[in-house]
C-alpha cells in the first residue's frame, strides 16, 4: 500500500493513466472531476472515490481554488505503479 497527497492548482489535470492496483482517493480540499473510463463525475471535499486496478483514469481540478486529494494505492509488491494509455 502506498499513500500520497496530490495538489492541483485551479484548472490543472493529470494525464490519462492507469494504476496497477486499486485506488482510493479522498478529496481533502476543493472540487475535482474524476474520469474513469468514459464517465466523468464531480466530487467535493469529503468525497471518497474508488477506482479499480487497471481502469483508465484522469483527475482535474474544477474549482477556482487549489484542490488536494489523498491517494491510497493498493498494489502488489513490486508491480509498476502507473501506466499511461
Amino acid at each position: 500500500m502506498l499513500m500520497w497527497i496530490d495538489d492541483f492548482p485551479p484548472g490543472s489535470t493529470t494525464d490519462p493513466h492507469r494504476h496497477s492496483g486499486h485506488d482510493v482517493l479522498y478529496v481533502l480540499e476543493g472540487e475535482v472531476a474524476v474520469r474513469v473510463g468514459y464517465k466523468t463525475t464531480g466530487y467535493k471535499r469529503g468525497a471518497v472515490i474508488h477506482v479499480l486496478a487497471g481502469e483508465a483514469m484522469q483527475v482535474r481540478n474544477i474549482s477556482h481554488v487549489p484542490a488536494k486529494t489523498l491517494v491510497d494505492l493498493l498494489a502488489k509488491k513490486g508491480a509498476p505503479l502507473k501506466h499511461k494509455y
